[in-house]
């Protein structure tokens, strides 16, 4: 695979680190990879907005689909905590004994 070489500022390269780092990658390169070919790969076509009169459409299906759920952080730690459960048992199904 071709290699690509750039030159940054020390100011540009730590920005670059940080974002790194806080989108989790493990190193640089994997993150501005990351940005390379997000760019080229399209989205499934289920994600995609072809137009204005698409987005409206998705929207107003949002709305119509029912009484929305707010975001509070007790409904977000109850989530958490029920998708690590399930998690842990489907694990504990898995586990072939010794």
């Amino acid at each position: 695979m071709p290699t690509i070489r750039i030159e940054v500022s020390d100011e540009q390269l730590q920005a670059v680190q940080r974002d790194a780092q806080a989108n989790q990658f493990t190193n640089v390169d994997a993150y501005v990879h990351s940005l390379v070919v997000g760019r080229h790969v399209p989205p499934p076509p289920h994600l995609s907005v072809t137009s204005d009169t698409h987005l409206a459409q998705l929207l107003q299906e949002g709305l119509d689909s029912g009484t929305g759920q707010e975001m509070t952080d007790e409904y977000l730690n109850d989530l958490r905590e029920r998708v690590t459960r399930s998690i842990n048992e489907v694990a504990a199904r898995q586990k072939v004994p010794a």
